[in-house]
């Protein structure tokens, strides 16, 4: 046995074939070669005398333990984690804290690859699958924790890996795993310090496949497996591992092939290794290259197999034919009971389809009435159908009838609206010929007296005269436009319209009664010269008071026509808004 100690030794050890039976102290040789601690030493699996190891000098030795010397060294970065050979000893890896591997090979005495594997400082772990194919447990930038898959072939001239062949999350805990494999079986397991699970994988045809997760009560402190000659290979084990608990206790996790009969299962158990030496260590340094040795494992010696049963043929037999009588009557008794089960649901199942014969018969009959009934219903609406329509036919010419009478009315209404209309324009025309002369009669008076101040007056009448016809023109277009609107407007706003037309012409008749009364006062003045100025100078005051009656009857005017206006384009919105919201 080899060890690597923290005084930066490296020691070999002698075990007896029978066992210890008491503590070792004194080794066989020591080797002294590494100036800081060494962390990791391992047998090369092909040849016999050497030995590899590696220091947290960063350095790699690979010992000649009969010579006790170094054959050949390598360097690496940073503190190691891992130290393996590959399956055939012609190549050695470490790991190591800067998230990287080194492959050495020792007999060239050259670095293989050199490559970062991991982006997060955590301690990263490896162990070889095949003679080129190792397989590293770590962590992401995210500190998830992975396994992966690399091939040493698929490197860059600068010794660095073109990446992972594969890669799987294994889980999300914080704990350093270690893999371990299984070249027989060809199973991959990774468990570790403070882990309840040992995680279980298959690697064939260069892919790793989830297999199944074993967890335990208590987390490891540490965890190892066996080699495979010393599996119990009559009960079907095809793996073993020793687990130390943080409770200080020691116990074996067994990983068993379940059989009928369990024994020794040739299928389950190809060649192992026996650990003996296929080369020599000459043979190695020279560049010679095998297989390790293999052998059958119930060849081995092996004190923890266990021996198989011996087993008397006769009884073998008699137990044979008695448990074939016993499940023959079991099944004879299991066939009873299966028919009578059977003659029962037979029986119900009779009495359920006379009773769905007794249901159809029903159902036709049911249907059959409603068959009638609907025609009868069918009937029934159509005669109804053919009444509504001649009653909505009737409604409908009554509603044609009503709509004629009221088109009538209307138009009658209009016709009376427009002679009452043509007979105002009569009555105005008459009152503007009285006007008129009214007027020429003071002209005549005016020629006669010679009176500038009253040719004034005149012509301020002839002013207003002619501010009257413009009014009447605009009163006209305005008339016009009422009856435009008249028409669309309710029967109420018509007789508004005709009452307010009357209040006019009966203001109109009283100034015209008015100015007639002026006119007669004139002409009783025209005898007295001295009067007739007076008189004039009231006239005067009379035509202002007229101007400014006739400036707010115009405002108030105006004022109506804008509120009717206004109202008019109220309606017209409601009538708009109305039509929309149909």
């Amino acid at each position: 046995m080899a060890t690597a100690s923290d005084d930066a030794t490296v020691k070999l050890w002698e075990i007896p074939l029978a066992g210890l039976k008491q503590n070792l102290s004194q080794d066989l040789l020591t080797y002294k070669g590494h100036t800081r601690r060494a962390a990791f030493v391992k047998f090369n699996p092909v040849a016999s005398d050497v030995i590899a190891s590696a220091s947290s000098d960063y350095s790699l030795h690979i010992w000649n333990i009969t010579k006790g010397e170094t054959y050949s060294k390598g360097e690496f970065s940073d503190l190691p984690t891992s130290l393996d050979w590959n399956s055939i000893g012609t190549l050695v890896a470490v790991t190591s804290k800067k998230k990287k591997i080194y492959v050495f090979d020792p007999r060239a005495n050259k670095a293989v690859l050199d490559t970062q594997i991991y982006e997060s400082p955590r301690s990263p772990k490896f162990t070889w699958v095949g003679d080129n194919e190792f397989v590293t447990t770590g962590f992401s930038k995210s500190n998830v924790k992975e396994l992966k898959l690399w091939d040493i072939r698929k490197v860059t001239p600068e010794l660095k890996s073109e990446g992972p062949v594969q890669k799987l999350v294994i889980d999300n805990l914080l704990t350093i795993t270690t893999p371990f494999y299984d070249h027989e079986s060809k199973l991959l397991f990774t468990s570790g310090k403070g882990e309840l699970s040992i995680h279980v994988y298959d690697f064939n045809d260069s892919t790793i496949n989830q297999n199944m997760d074993y967890k335990s009560q208590t987390p490891a402190v540490s965890v190892h497996m066996f080699e495979r000659k010393v599996l119990d290979y009559n009960k079907c084990e095809i793996d073993r591992f020793i687990h130390y608990n943080n409770k200080k206790e020691i116990s074996f996790i067994s990983f068993k092939v379940s059989r009928k009969n369990p024994e020794y299962e040739p299928d389950l158990y190809p060649p192992v290794s026996s650990g003996e030496p296929a080369l020599t260590y000459e043979q190695w340094v020279a560049g010679e290259n095998k297989e390790p040795v293999k052998k059958e494992i119930h060849l081995l010696e092996n004190k923890y197999a266990t021996k198989p049963d011996k087993i008397d043929i006769n009884e073998a037999k008699n137990k044979e034919e008695k448990t074939e009588e016993k499940n023959d009557n079991v099944l004879q008794e299991k066939i009873k009971i299966i028919e009578e089960k059977v003659n029962k649901k037979q029986a119900i199942y009779d009495k359920l389809m006379k009773e769905k014969e007794d249901l159809d018969n029903k159902l036709k009959k049911i249907r059959e009435k409603r068959e009638e009934v609907n025609d009868r219903l069918n009937a029934a609406l159509k005669q109804k159908a053919l009444k509504d329509k001649e009653k909505e036919g009737n409604l409908i010419k009554n509603d044609e009838e009503k709509e004629i009478v009221k088109e009538n009315e209307e138009e009658k209404g209009n016709i009376e609206i427009e002679k009452e209309n043509e007979e105002e324009k009569k009555e105005t025309k008459k009152e503007n010929e009285q006007e008129k002369e009214s007027i020429e009669a003071k002209e005549e008076n005016e020629e006669e007296k010679g009176n500038n101040e009253i040719k004034k007056e005149n012509e301020e009448e002839k002013e207003n005269i002619e501010i009257k016809k413009e009014n009447e023109e605009e009163k006209e277009s305005i008339e016009a436009k009422k009856e435009n609107e008249e028409e669309k407007e309710n029967i109420e706003i018509k007789k508004e319209n005709e009452e307010e037309k009357e209040k006019e012409s009966i203001e109109d008749k009283k100034e015209n009664e008015g100015e007639k009364e002026n006119i007669e006062i004139k002409k009783e003045n025209e005898e007295d010269n001295g009067e007739a100025k007076k008189e004039n100078e009231q006239e005067k005051e009379s035509i202002e008071a007229k101007k400014e009656n006739e400036e707010e009857k115009e405002n108030l005017e105006e004022k109506k026509e804008k509120e009717e206006e206004k109202e008019s384009i109220e309606i017209k919105k409601e009538e708009n808004n109305d039509e929309s919201q149909e």
